[in-house]
């Protein structure tokens, strides 16, 4: 069964030493010299393995016999040959697995002229070879210490079975293929390596292009075009396209204008049925990338759509990608691609894309960033020029109303007073005159006191912000036919004064809003402290509105009506927010911070 002791690999011809006449058998060392120049002129490895199995088989009288080497999974057998010639097997073992697994495992020769009862093997690799003889060596390394292949003989045509000088003729092929595989790795190696450089450099160009191109590029729009259209050109990619995500809305995403088409024709369609600014639907790459916040690949069936039913791949697209793009620890963007073929992005691309959609983050947030600084250059040149203007409005007012009424009065006032001078201080038109002065005066100080609750109410320096919004409410809704309904709760008695300014100015252009635009019947005002913050809330059941449009005819108009409530509550520490619909009425909602005040009202 086992016709060779377990020892461990020698080399036959080092071990016996010498030319010819020292011992060794001269075909032991004729069929070598033989095939050195054939061997020379071996296109590829497998060409090599190929000829030494045919040797050894002629050699050995053997019927069939294969070459492996070592690989990533095991000991990969890649043809055999037999009397039938070649034939492709790529067929691999583990360690310990089979014949190559136990060479593989126990780094010496195996030799046994009855498979069946060796025991040895595990009984299924025992039926799978029979009764045959078997003659399996290992290919070592230059130092010995290493099995990086093989060579399996099977079936001796004559004699009792395989022996000990056929192990020696065996591994003297195995010195040989040993030197060639170890050329092949390394010739692998280097070129792997080279791979890796080239791939690197390109990378890093990769990289610099798109950075210079974000840099000067004037909008996160050709940004984000320079990035994908490099990409697609590095990674031959068919399809890419931006998603963005809504800074004001949390894992809300849109289409944005950035598209990429490789031919341009052939996907014309989905371009023109994807719409700048349309929501994906919830079960989209992009929505999954952007709930994971992860990158994902997903293979495309024939037919499959790749976007809500706009495009069907019909064969031409077999993969897509779908790629977050980060900014610190948000994700800002989404990006998609689709492949014409179904491979995975090894990982040195998939590093290199996470740093050009990092790159592409970073770009995105400072061009936002930037407009938002515009934006409130502009909202503060509207605020600052609405307020001269308001100021010289209020000015205009406060002037006319003295002259037209307080103006008048003390004309009146100052002719009863000439008429007294003239009449003796007990006669009836006497009387007549200082009552008349009277109700002059009476009425002047109505008029006074009208103007200084414009202008600062003192119900709010006196007695505070609930009592001075309770009595803003009534006059406005008396003024504009609503039912009013107040509310507070763990109110302390007095706030701090830039607090209660803030929340009473918001309130008074919230109510003036809801008679001016509103057409509501009830207005809802509520104030409630909750920890170390003031909430207020102003509600109507009016028809509301558009809240974009409103927004975008404010930047075009300079109204100061949401300017003014979000500036104050800004300058307050705050924040304000704005939920309407049409038809769904308005709701105003200020969070401004406070600090520990005294207990709340019992």
């Amino acid at each position: 069964m086992n016709d060779l002791p377990s020892s461990p690999v020698r080399n036959p011809i080092a071990d016996r030493g010498g030319p010819p006449d020292s011992g060794v058998a001269p075909s032991g060392l004729d069929w070598i010299a033989r095939l050195v120049p054939a061997l020379g002129q071996a296109e590829s490895l497998d060409a090599l393995l190929a000829a030494l199995v045919e040797e050894l088989l002629g050699l050995l009288g053997a019927e069939r016999g294969c070459p492996g080497y070592r690989s990533a999974e095991g000991l990969t057998c890649p043809f055999e040959i037999g009397p039938a010639g070649v034939m492709l097997r790529n067929r691999v073992w583990l360690r310990g697995q089979g014949i190559p697994g136990w060479v593989l495992a126990q780094r010496q020769p195996f030799l046994s002229n009855d498979v069946a009862n060796d025991a040895r093997l595990d009984a299924a690799t025992r039926a799978a070879f029979g009764s045959a003889a078997v003659l399996c060596v290992p290919i070592l390394d230059r130092a010995g210490a290493d099995v990086i292949g093989f060579f399996l003989i099977q079936g001796k045509r004559d004699g009792p079975g395989f022996s000990a000088s056929d192990v020696d003729i065996a591994t003297s092929a195995g010195l040989i293929a040993g030197l060639a595989i170890q050329a092949e790795f390394a010739l692998r190696a280097a070129r792997g390596a080279e791979r890796a450089t080239r791939s690197y450099a390109e990378s890093i160009r990769l990289l610099r292009d798109i950075a210079i191109a974000s840099n000067t590029a004037g909008s996160p729009a050709e940004a984000l075009q320079a990035g994908i259209d490099r990409i697609c050109d590095y990674c031959n990619w068919t399809v890419g396209h931006a998603l963005l995500c809504d800074p004001d809305v949390p894992d809300h995403l849109s289409s944005s204008s950035v598209w990429h088409f490789d031919p341009s024709e052939q996907f014309a369609g989905l371009r023109r049925g994807v719409h700048e600014g349309e929501s994906p639907a919830p079960d989209s790459l992009a929505v999954r990338v952007l709930k994971t916040r992860q990158a994902l690949w997903l293979p495309l069936e024939p037919g499959e759509s790749i976007r809500e039913g706009l495009l069907e791949t019909q064969g031409l697209l077999k993969a897509a990608y779908g790629l977050p793009v980060w900014s610190g620890q948000e994700v800002v963007a989404v990006l998609e691609f689709y492949s014409a073929d179904n491979q995975h992005a090894n990982l040195a691309r998939l590093d290199m894309l996470t740093q050009i959609c990092s790159l592409l983050g970073h770009v995105i947030t400072r061009s936002r960033t930037l407009e938002q600084l515009a934006s409130a250059r502009d909202r503060l040149r509207q605020l600052s020029a609405g307020l001269m203007e308001s100021q010289e409005r209020e000015r205009r007012r406060i002037a006319l109303e003295l002259h037209d009424e307080i103006g008048q009065l003390l004309t009146v006032m100052k002719l009863h007073l000439e008429a007294l001078n003239t009449l003796q201080p007990d006669s009836p038109r006497h009387r007549t005159h200082v009552e008349q002065c009277l109700q002059v005066a009476g009425n002047a100080i109505q008029q006074v006191r009208h103007l200084t609750l414009e202008l600062r109410p003192s119900k709010l320096d006196d007695l505070g912000l609930s009592a001075a919004i309770r009595w803003l409410l009534d006059q406005q809704a008396r003024l504009g036919g609503l039912i009013p309904l107040f509310k507070e709760r763990n109110l302390p008695e007095r706030l701090p004064a830039h607090v209660e300014t803030a929340c009473y100015r918001i309130v008074q252009e919230a109510l003036n809003n809801v008679i001016r635009h509103g057409r509501a019947k009830r207005v809802w005002v509520k104030l409630t402290r909750d920890g170390t913050a003031l909430e207020l809330e102003v509600r109507d059941n009016g028809v509301g509105f558009d809240l974009q449009e409103i927004r975008q005819r404010r930047r075009q108009t300079g109204s100061l009506g949401l300017i003014g409530m979000e500036e104050r509550a800004a300058l307050a520490g705050g924040e304000l927010r704005v939920v309407s619909q049409p038809g769904k009425g308005t709701r105003i909602q200020a969070h401004i911070p406070i600090a520990a005040d005294p207990a709340p009202r019992g």
